[in-house]
């Protein structure tokens, strides 16, 4: 299963372009329960040309790249890690298919019980 996530960032202005009234994070993802998170950083009205906004906004941008880089590496990390368990899982069942060919083998009176013995460690010996 493939999770996805985003970040953006957006402001809200009031009539006047200079004025901005809302500057939040929302995070989407593809969960059906929670598909949007929202970060709220203004909710007061600050006007866009003081310098205190174009510091806030560089800050709030940055903070932005690294919830999104975050939520990135965990979904990559998630990835992997299915991944390793479909492997593994994957090896297990083959295996179990191996071992059940074995003991087929066996009762048929193809190897003997110490071939049997044998090979079922070594393949034991794999997990």
């Amino acid at each position: 299963m493939q999770v996805g996530a985003g970040a953006i960032v957006g402001a809200n202005t009031r009539k006047s372009k200079n004025i901005v009234s809302n500057l939040s994070i929302r995070i989407v993802t593809n969960e059906i329960d929670n598909p949007l998170y929202s970060l709220d950083l203004i909710t007061n009205q600050i006007d866009i040309n003081k310098p205190l906004y174009a510091n806030f906004y560089k800050v709030v941008m940055e903070f932005a790249n690294n919830v999104y880089a975050t939520i990135q590496a965990i979904i990559n990390e998630n990835n992997t890690s299915n991944t390793q368990k479909e492997n593994t899982l994957e090896q297990n069942n083959n295996g179990l298919e191996q071992l059940e060919k074995l003991a087929d083998l066996k009762e048929k009176g193809i190897i003997t019980n110490e071939e049997f013995e044998e090979s079922k460690k070594k393949i034991l010996s794999k997990f």
